[in-house]
């Protein structure tokens, strides 16, 4: 089967704060709880403003590939971090941090991937949502629920079983996962910046296409394509 994965990756700069956070963990700068070192109160480590993104592609295997987006922006001041904590009441989470969490402030409302050319019954640059599943995490619904709903990972959802990462499979991360047709503007909140994936459910006839993925926000939308 021909399939497309889209995984949002950080660039170097973002590499270098989960660098820094786990140094960090280690030394002092996590919150303690309880007189217990490494403990944070936040699920959220950091909030960053995607203000660009980066699509690149990877044939790792025949009729296979996967889809990286490189994502730019600015992490937030310790005002706006200190803010974003109390608007969502972020002082509840009281554990060790497995890996810390960087998050997007941004106000998304839709995302969508088109192609240049007809994709099966889809035509060139219409939205082939319908023709891709979405997969991410994000810790909106356990925050915005009072901290009292939290996720069984159990039974691991199957797009997870394959595509998923098993550190971000903990209670307090809710899977936001279906056809990118019917995931809502609620559902692109606090997502985690390092695992957003997509892949097509159909092979399409033709094979060769300019993909594009736009993220879009109210006042303004961010995109970038790639021919493969």
């Amino acid at each position: 089967m021909f399939i497309f994965i889209i995984v949002m990756r950080t660039n170097r700069s973002i590499f270098k704060f989960w660098i820094f956070s786990i140094l960090g963990t280690i030394l002092c700068s996590c919150v303690r709880v309880d007189d217990h070192p490494g403990v944070s109160e936040h699920i959220v480590s950091q909030f960053l403003n995607v203000s660009s993104i980066e699509l690149r592609y990877n044939e790792y295997e025949e009729n296979n590939g996967l889809f990286y987006i490189g994502s730019n922006g600015d992490y937030a001041d310790k005002e706006t971090r200190e803010r974003l904590w109390k608007e969502y009441d972020d002082y509840h989470y009281n554990k060790v941090q497995v890996e810390p969490l960087l998050v997007s402030m941004n106000d998304f409302i839709k995302i969508d991937v088109t192609s240049d050319r007809d994709f099966n019954n889809i035509p060139a640059g219409a939205s082939l949502a319908t023709k891709v599943r979405y997969i991410a995490y994000s810790p909106y619904k356990w925050l915005t629920s009072g901290c009292s709903q939290t996720y069984s990972w159990d039974q691991v959802p199957s797009d997870y079983t394959k595509f998923g990462n098993r550190h971000f499979q903990i209670p307090e991360l809710f899977p936001v996962n279906g056809l990118l047709s019917e995931i809502t503007p609620e559902d692109l909140k606090l997502l985690i910046v390092s695992h957003i994936c997509f892949y097509f459910i159909e092979t399409p006839a033709i094979k060769e296409h300019k993909i594009t993925v736009t993220f879009y926000e109210k006042e303004k939308s961010i995109s970038s394509s790639i021919l493969i």
